[in-house]
C-alpha cells in the first residue's frame, strides 16, 4: 500500500535505508522483490480495487467522465480520465479511471491515437 499510495517506486525494495529500517521493525521479516511487489501484490490490490469500483458504479444512476492533461514535477505530460458520480449518502466521489504517459505534445493530431 504504500507504494501506491506515496507513489514510491518498486526499487525502493533494494534502498539499503528502506532495508535498515524494515530490520529496525523486525530482524526476521524477509523482503519481498521489486518483481513480487509489482507482479503478485499490485496487480491484486489492482484488481480488488477494480472490482470494488464495478460494484460502486453499477448501482450509480449517472455518471460524469473528465479528461485532463497534465505535467508531472518532472516534466512528463499525462493524459487522464476521471468518473465523477453521487454515492447514496448524497456525497460527491471522483476516481481516476485512467493514466496514460503521452510521448508527444499534447495538441489535437498528437491526442488522436488515445
Amino acid at each position: 500500500m504504500m507504494i501506491a499510495t506515496d507513489l514510491q517506486s518498486f526499487n525502493i525494495m533494494n534502498d539499503i535505508g528502506f532495508k535498515k529500517f524494515i530490520y529496525c521493525l523486525d530482524l526476521k521479516y524477509v523482503l519481498s522483490s521489486k518483481f513480487t511487489i509489482r507482479e503478485n501484490l499490485m496487480k491484486n490490490l489492482y484488481l480488488q480495487d477494480f472490482n470494488k469500483l464495478k460494484q460502486i458504479l453499477n448501482i450509480v444512476n449517472y455518471i460524469a467522465i473528465t479528461t485532463d492533461c497534465w505535467t508531472s514535477v518532472a516534466t512528463e505530460s499525462y493524459l487522464s480520465v476521471t468518473c465523477h458520480y453521487i454515492n447514496n449518502n448524497y456525497e460527491l466521489k471522483s476516481t481516476i479511471l485512467f493514466t496514460k504517459l503521452l510521448t508527444k505534445n499534447y495538441t489535437a493530431e498528437n491526442m488522436m491515437p488515445y
